[in-house]
């Protein structure tokens, strides 16, 4: 059983490849049409689809964050982790070259006007901080949740999402996710 948990199979790698893909791919095709009255919606709409879509192989990840805390937690082994943060990472940039190519335009990651590096990164530690949370209380939790606190608790994965979103991008700029390369 343990060496299970240090196993990456490729399939595995390919999902969280592709989950990082598709969020990093509609955060920045967002963030450069400047589609804001949408663009927190349809980043949300894209990791639930990928979710449901890749969830059952690899865990569904996407986020550096989550692999380091199934790593913390022992719910994974740390060489599967890295294996998983590398897949994630090379998703990330191979999608910024993918929008950057498409709309032959990219953008400066940095706070709003009136925010520093201070504010966001308070904001990103407060938002991956209950990201995690969310993640290890309801997808890997060993307690046996009744059946109906499982369907009231895992969509304020999504919704965790959304909202935080909406409110930091306003202020600090960025989306607050590592492998999103955040908003300008």
């Amino acid at each position: 059983m343990e060496q299970a948990k240090n196993v990456a199979k490729p399939q595995e790698l390919l999902s969280e490849f592709i989950g990082t893909f598709c969020l990093v791919f509609a955060v920045g095709c967002n963030v450069i049409t400047g589609t804001a009255a949408w663009a927190v919606t349809s980043i949300a709409c894209t990791l639930m689809v990928s979710i449901y879509a890749l969830g059952s192989v690899s865990g569904a990840n996407f986020n550096p964050a989550v692999s380091f805390a199934l790593g913390m937690n022992k719910t994974m082994g740390w060489g599967k982790v890295a294996k998983f943060i590398a897949a994630q990472l090379v998703g990330g940039i191979v999608a910024g070259i993918a929008y950057a190519g498409m709309f032959w335009d990219v953008f400066n990651l940095a706070p709003a006007e009136g925010y520093n590096g201070l504010h966001a990164g308070l904001a990103e530690f407060f938002y991956t901080f209950l990201l995690v949370f969310c993640v290890l209380n309801t997808a890997v939790s060993k307690k046996q949740w009744p059946r109906q606190w499982k369907r009231i608790l895992w969509p304020r994965h999504w919704f965790l999402r959304h909202c935080r979103g909406l409110r930091c991008r306003s202020h600090l700029g960025w989306l607050l996710q590592p492998c999103c390369c955040g908003w300008h």
